[in-house]
């Protein structure tokens, strides 16, 4: 069951409600060996039962008995005797968080291998889970843009107009500010001062929210897709690690369609070991590239001009530049993790911007660290140092 697969199933699955949250959970199953009495009924008094065992020779077996006659086999639990073992079990599931477009109802749903459990979600219901999960939250959270929709961009245009409507509410709640201006007593000296109450700016968080939002772990991976299948100027991406888990035949075949399309591909990685080693200490454990991943880019950067695989020295960031559409800085390990929720669950985050001053200046220092690698801050020098030999 891979998530991102699930959540995108899950997305539209119920029509008038919006997939708002989500949880991995699990649902406990229970398994229990008990040892019990009974009591088999019988439906026939004495006397029927004695003219029918008169005729009944050579049916001496009770199933062969009952089929004949048409009688079912019945039995009454008496008791439990007692329970002899009990084991719990867990289905991993994804727990979705819906809310109703035109109201406030809030549904909670359970999706399995298998597919969607309505005989969970009712049970769940029933029982007044969706309060207890804080499924009433769920109306609190902020529906994030569409991550196709932000990348897409919007046309100078509309923000533009937006600009304007700004503009226009800054200018119509001057008066307001000035008179929430409310008095605040020194704990010193007892003068009152004039302390202005903060309020939110809705108006700049509408214009910062048509070109950035915050990414999800389980969104990462579809990211590194679209910037390895549709950029077409320039691709950047900085991981510290590498692994032949991601740079598999697909992230190969990918890459090659890319270069032969002539897309300027640079890929940065590395972690130094303290004796200035590329990452190759044994006690640790991680190389920052396996042999396999470093065998296939290397064999690329020697058939392509426009491939650049360089070692920056030491470097936990992590970025990913597709042209001037987006760049997003982030925890997750683009090149060595695959976003498997199959495998330890483990939190990262993310950062997305499409506005191109942004993603330019983010172009342009990922860069600058490329050209230059990291081997520390130059003393007395907030800018780093150069040196370090690819």
């Amino acid at each position: 069951m891979i998530l991102e697969q699930v959540l995108e199933e899950a997305a539209y699955a119920r029509p008038g409600y919006s997939l708002v949250a989500f949880k991995e959970a699990a649902l406990p199953n229970y398994l229990l060996t008990t040892r019990l009495l009974t009591l088999e009924k019988k439906s026939l008094g004495p006397i029927e039962e004695a003219c029918l065992g008169s005729i009944s020779a050579g049916l001496g077996d009770p199933d062969d008995i009952s089929s004949f006659l048409g009688l079912p086999r019945t039995r009454e639990l008496l008791a439990a005797r007692r329970i002899e073992r009990r084991e719990m079990h867990f289905l991993p599931c994804v727990m979705l968080f819906y809310r109703a477009i035109s109201s406030n109802e809030v549904q909670v749903a359970f999706f399995l291998e298998e597919g969607f459990s309505l005989e969970h979600e009712n049970a769940f219901r029933e029982l007044g889970g969706p309060e207890q999960a804080g499924a009433n939250h769920a109306l609190a959270i902020p529906e994030l843009p569409q991550l196709d929709d932000l990348i897409e961009g919007v046309s100078e245009k509309e923000k533009f107009e937006e600009l304007l409507a700004i503009e226009q509410e800054a200018t119509s709640h001057a008066s307001e500010e000035s008179a929430a201006l409310v008095p605040a007593v020194s704990s010193i000296d007892g003068v009152q001062e004039a302390t202005p109450v903060n309020e939110p700016n809705q108006a700049i968080a509408r214009l910062r929210s048509m070109t950035q939002r915050c990414i999800r772990m389980h969104e990462h991976p579809g990211l590194l897709r679209k910037a390895l299948t549709g950029s077409t100027e320039r691709l950047l991406i900085v991981s510290p690690w590498i692994t032949h888990h991601v740079i598999d035949n697909m992230f190969v075949m990918s890459l090659e369609a890319l270069l032969r399309n002539g897309v300027e591909v640079t890929i940065g990685y590395g972690l130094a070991d303290e004796d200035g080693a590329k990452g190759t200490d044994k006690a640790k454990q991680k190389p920052t590239i396996t042999f396999l991943a470093e065998r296939e880019l290397s064999a690329i950067q020697k058939r392509f001009d426009n491939f650049k695989l360089v070692f920056l020295g030491n470097t936990h960031r992590k970025l990913l530049v597709s042209d001037s559409k987006f760049a997003v800085v982030t925890s997750f390990n683009w090149l060595s993790f695959r976003g498997d929720p199959s495998k330890k669950a483990r939190d990262e985050f993310g950062f997305l911007v499409t506005e191109p001053d942004d993603v330019e200046g983010i172009f342009l220092d990922g860069m600058e660290l490329v050209a230059k690698g990291y081997n520390g801050p130059v003393p007395g020098n907030s800018s780093s140092k150069s040196g370090v030999k690819k």
